[in-house]
């Protein structure tokens, strides 16, 4: 901006030298950034987008060559949530790091990357143009300095950007499946050593189902209650675990499988399926099964996107969001322990955050245990109702109470090997084999050797995948390693 100026060269040379910093120190080789994704890493490419795009102006420099500029562009596309209701219906950054910072992030760095990408690396910036556009393609301001008319350009050409399952660098992974849609499932959780501004939030996950978000982190930002158990984790004596790893990760058309382990005095095992769908009326559900290696007693902590859910036999109904846009109840069935204390608390809603984050209600449900008990849960999706909501409501009108919960969508219980679920559906049946360790079963049409794989079967049709194992084989068909055999059509 001030070429001229005597001090320009130093400026420079110290900018560039802090922006080669980053590079190398800060983010990772997928791009993850040191600071978590749901404010602070949006806010440093705020800072050096900017400059990479002043000296690619100049002619000094073009940073859009770097691999780490590329790596961080993959990533803040890779890790962008279903269409959101909350939002309009856009894209949003996932508000991991749960403060008031971290809010649903829109942004623009999208369209500031495909203009500083569209000579150097075309496909790339086609695609950041399209998550861009996917998050509203607002043109952003820095108080009165328009940025955005500087740094995008709203005629660039835009390609959908896939979006796969995966390993997310230091972060942790991402599962999807129906992607592009309205209707898309996501998962994405925290388990990694990435730790600058997050909460103590390590081993907390959110989950998108039907296109609608149902357990989220990030649902109450009030910075002043900041403990793990408004998180998704499990938690002992009130502290949550220490950074974890990816142990294990496989994704199929059928469903994913990962592993991601909390090590230390409040050491934890979090083995993640995502079954997966593939006609419209077939459900995608989560299978968590948290193995406690800490020696405190745990407790199950999940927040759910809901108004006012109720105890069942199997464990606990959320009714969803009952309004247009919404309409996405959750189920949580516990299979271990079979019938643990649930205790059910309204969350806060930060007043000062409503319009901003879109929180409408929702509802923790924890579950206290023993000291050496693991946790076995299937959190189930399905369609709820829609209540007609005034535009301006009677403030003095009594609030609706919550129905009764319906009988359970789904039948789910333990086989003779407790090892084996199955989850019984309308026009459906699911096996999920699952452990810790690798073990066999041999039952009829069944024989699996390994610690992870899922069958669907509807009909007269089986669609099996081998997450973790040597062998899988259903009636004639057989998977000797990681992969699926999925002959269902959409």
């Amino acid at each position: 901006m001030l070429p001229n100026h005597p001090q320009a060269a130093e400026w420079q040379a110290f900018a560039r030298e802090s922006l080669e910093k980053e590079f190398a120190h800060h983010i990772d080789s997928d791009g993850v950034g040191e600071e978590n994704p749901g404010n602070y890493f949006p806010f440093a490419c705020n800072l050096f987008f900017p400059f990479i795009a002043a000296m690619q102006r100049q002619g000094i420099a073009d940073y859009s060559t770097h691999p780490q500029f590329r790596n961080a562009v993959q990533y803040l596309i890779t890790i962008l949530t279903p269409p959101d209701p909350r939002v309009g219906g856009k894209r949003i950054i996932p508000r991991m790091g749960h403060h008031p910072g971290a809010g649903a992030i829109v942004s623009d760095l999208g369209g500031w990357a495909a203009k500083l990408l569209q000579k150097s690396a075309p496909q790339l910036a086609a695609q950041a143009q399209w998550a861009w556009q996917q998050q509203g393609g607002k043109l952003a301001f820095n108080h009165d300095l328009p940025l955005g008319l500087y740094l995008a350009d709203p005629d660039l050409p835009a390609a959908p950007a896939p979006l796969p399952s995966r390993v997310v660098g230091r972060l942790g992974f991402v599962m999807r499946n129906r992607v592009p849609g309205d209707d898309e499932t996501y998962c994405i959780i925290k388990s990694g050593p990435v730790w600058s501004h997050f909460q103590d939030d390590e081993g907390a996950f959110t989950f998108y189902a039907l296109g609608v978000p149902l357990a989220c982190d990030g649902l109450d930002l009030s910075s002043s209650d900041n403990r793990a158990i408004n998180h998704n984790v499990i938690t002992f004596n009130g502290a949550g675990g220490a950074r974890g790893t990816v142990q294990s990760f496989a994704t199929t058309s059928v469903a994913d499988f990962g592993i991601a382990r909390l090590p230390g005095v409040h050491g934890y095992t979090r083995h993640v399926v995502l079954v997966k769908g593939k006609a419209a009326d077939e459900p995608d559900y989560l299978v968590l099964y948290d193995r406690v290696t800490s020696e405190l007693a745990p407790q199950w902590n999940l927040d759910v996107h809901s108004e006012q859910p109720a105890l069942t036999p199997y464990g606990v109904s959320f009714p969803g969001i009952r309004e247009k846009g919404y309409g996405v109840g959750l189920d949580v069935f516990f299979l271990t322990p079979e019938k643990p204390s649930v205790t059910l608390t309204a969350g806060a809603v930060d007043t000062n955050y409503v319009s901003y984050l879109g929180t409408k209600s929702h509802w923790y449900a924890r579950a206290a245990a023993h000291p050496g008990t693991h946790f076995l849960t299937v959190l189930l999706p399905f369609r709820g109702e829609v209540t007609e909501v005034k535009e301006n409501p009677d403030p003095d009108m009594e609030p609706l109470l919550p129905d009764e919960p319906s009988p359970a969508r789904a039948t789910v219980r333990r086989l003779n090997d407790p090892r084996v679920i199955e989850v019984t559906w309308k026009g459906g049946r699911d096996l999920i084999l699952l452990s810790h360790e690798p073990f066999t079963v041999k039952e009829g049409a069944l024989q699996f050797t390994g610690r992870a794989g899922v069958i669907r079967l509807r009909d007269n049709t089986a669609a099996l995948a081998l997450l973790d194992g040597t062998q899988l084989t259903y009636g004639k068909d057989t998977l000797k390693r990681v992969g699926a055999i999925d002959p269902r059509k959409p």
